[in-house]
């Protein structure tokens, strides 16, 4: 059970900000620029999935 715990964190992270860079990615080509409220739906995404992972790696 320990060993899984050690590689779940980094790749939970190379996870979120590979969707983050598309989710970026995506909005900036159909809404023509970056708003904050996409920088917020971002961080938001990133830190549910983080918890997530935390939680189930517990």
């Amino acid at each position: 059970m320990r060993s899984r715990a050690l590689w779940l964190g980094p790749v939970a992270v190379v996870v979120a900000l590979t969707l983050s860079w598309w989710f970026v990615k995506h909005c900036v080509t159909r809404f023509g620029g970056l708003v904050g409220d996409v920088l917020g739906a971002t961080t938001e995404g990133c830190v549910a999935l983080l918890a997530i992972v935390a939680a189930c790696a517990v």
